[in-house]
């Protein structure tokens, strides 16, 4: 459960830091579903990044008179 939406993504790595892919993936509502080619080592990790006061930050801006091709 995330009631406070504070997750922001999840990675595969490998024993050296390595990112691993997934060959796909899927969710429905708060279940995500990741499948790979053969099963995964044992020595990968799961990687869950969250969203923090000290690490999210909202800077507003505008972008003005940008030259278009």
């Amino acid at each position: 459960k995330d009631p406070q939406h504070k997750l922001v993504d999840l990675r595969f790595r490998d024993a050296t830091g390595g990112q691993i892919n997934s060959n796909w993936s899927s969710s429905l509502g708060e279940i995500r579903s990741y499948g790979f080619k053969s099963p995964p080592a044992k020595t990968m990790k799961l990687v869950v990044y969250l969203a923090t006061p000290g690490a999210v930050s909202l800077i507003p801006f505008e972008l003005k008179d940008i030259p278009l091709p």
